[in-house]
């Protein structure tokens, strides 16, 4: 039976306010094993000179129990793009992934609208130490297109089986109901395999069962760990999900044994989510790692990682 342990925050306000006191949020926590160590990318926001939230990634390190902070970023890794491009307000989230030379980030890039809120596409960037990243392209190398027509983002890379595999979302419509002014996005996980990192070849399908009415599925993550693939994500109502309760993000989970199909089982959870009061109302933004032979999951709480993040051990 799996349990789920939850060893807390490991990063909260505290932490976020050493790296600069006008931050905010931590928002999802993803985690690179080094030999020594493990990186935390997150992405923080400030209010721009407009009152409106801009966001742009960081990093912590930690020794490998976990246990002890042993440097921040002295500032963001990126900057958002010049007027008019696709991360012209903010990145979130930034996906590490390691390469044979080096490090490639994918990045979420946003930007408003005026009839719905906002957009969004993937870009790229890459490092050579995991410390320092520079963007390879003043675009996007995912956006939308004929099958997947808003919201291309949250793209989650890893290399199995000598293919690489991306695991994202798009949105497929938006909705309004008659309380609401503002129209609300759908949006669920899909699948995309590449050769090179830069191309890939797009599903234009959702790939995991919805378990409710009009569930958006957010920031899926994916680790090999006793034979099997594990995939945990977040999900919520598409109306309300900012009050908390039910139609909050929660945590949800599939597995898979050829990276096609994958079977949903959030009973992966029950009786095992030991919830403390910062993520009692909402978990959200999950990041699977595996660290000295143990599967862990990083992850944010109540509203959306407004006290950093947290960390859970997986024993089966």
């Amino acid at each position: 039976m799996t349990k789920w342990e939850n060893l807390g925050l490991l990063f909260n306000t505290e932490d976020l306010k050493k790296i600069d006191e006008n931050l905010s949020f931590a928002k999802s926590p993803q985690a690179i094993v080094k030999e020594k160590s493990v990186i935390f990318y997150f992405t923080s926001q400030v209010k721009d000179k407009n009152n409106k939230w801009l966001s742009r990634p960081y990093w912590v390190e930690f020794d490998q129990n976990l246990t002890s902070i042993i440097r921040y970023s002295s500032e963001h890794i990126l900057d958002v793009g010049d007027l008019g491009t696709f991360d012209e307000h903010g990145i979130f989230p930034f996906s590490v992934t390691a390469t044979e030379d080096g490090y490639t980030a994918y990045t979420t890039g946003w930007s408003r609208r005026s009839s719905v809120d906002i957009d969004m596409s993937i870009g790229m960037a890459t490092s050579k130490d995991g410390y320092h990243f520079k963007k390879c392209y003043p675009g996007p190398i995912m956006s939308s297109n004929y099958s997947e027509p808003f919201m291309v983002g949250d793209a989650f890379v890893r290399a199995f089986n000598g293919q690489w595999h991306m695991w994202y979302i798009f949105g497929d419509r938006w909705l309004t109901k008659t309380s609401q002014k503002i129209p609300q996005r759908h949006y669920k996980i899909a699948k995309a395999t590449s050769d090179d990192r830069v191309s890939w070849s797009r599903s234009g399908h959702f790939i995991i069962d919805p378990v409710r009415k009009e569930e958006c599925q957010a920031l899926p993550s994916v680790a090999y760990y006793r034979g099997k693939y594990h995939m945990i994500f977040c999900h919520r109502d598409v109306f309300d999900f900012r009050l908390g309760g039910e139609r909050a993000y929660k945590l949800g989970y599939a597995s898979s044994s050829d990276l096609t199909s994958w079977v949903r089982d959030d009973t992966f959870f029950e009786g095992s989510v030991l919830r403390r009061e910062w993520d009692l109302e909402m978990q959200c933004y999950p990041n699977l790692f595996v660290l000295n032979n143990e599967l862990y999951c990083a992850y944010n709480g109540n509203n959306f990682g407004e006290n950093g993040f947290g960390v859970a051990k997986i024993k089966f």
